[in-house]
């Protein structure tokens, strides 16, 4: 059974976003409230979390987590393949003007562990070990109003491989190879 087998036989069909073909590509949208950010291309063994609809300890009025450290937040979605060997958290943000970088920041963190716990849950309910063993994770912050600008050379490479160090693009959609 491979990763998204695993993901699809554990979570819940509305904490997974569907994946649909668009022009003869796979795409997924990802919703937010007043905007959507579209990913093309993406590999066609891809599975899409809704991070968000992990359940809310500190909300619930649950007496786990204090919440003092940000540990109740996280990001809006992660995207896992296996044939790229990447899993991409994104939060989606309206603008750069409505966003802190340290609030996205401890929602990226919190959606990171979010897939874990889930990779912990197939190991031990499922006997799936270490389903996300060799994975890259990469992080991104989505500016739905800004511009997108490409450039064509880049002058660094850019290392996104921590939640402290996320990728900022914006525009309505992108293409999975331009990430």
């Amino acid at each position: 059974m491979n990763t998204k087998d695993t993901l699809q036989k554990l979570l819940h069909s509305n904490a997974i976003a569907p994946v649909v073909m668009d022009r003869g590509q796979h795409s997924v949208t990802l919703v937010e409230e007043t905007y959507n950010f579209t990913l093309r291309h993406i590999p066609n063994d891809s599975i899409v979390i809704k991070c968000d609809k992990f359940p809310n300890l500190c909300a619930l009025g649950q007496e786990f987590f204090l919440n003092e450290n940000g540990e109740c937040k996280r990001a809006d979605y992660a995207l896992i393949s296996e044939s790229s060997n990447v899993i991409m958290f994104f939060e989606l943000k309206k603008s750069k003007r409505s966003s802190k970088r340290a609030d996205a920041i401890l929602q990226l963190k919190g959606a990171t562990c979010v897939v874990n716990y889930c990779g912990l849950i197939a190991a031990e309910f499922l006997n799936k070990p270490r389903i996300f063993d060799g994975f890259l994770y990469r992080y991104y912050i989505v500016h739905h109003d800004s511009l997108r600008k490409r450039s064509f050379r880049e002058d660094r490479p850019i290392d996104n491989s921590t939640p402290h160090m996320p990728r900022i693009i914006g525009g309505a959609f992108m293409a999975f190879g331009d990430l």
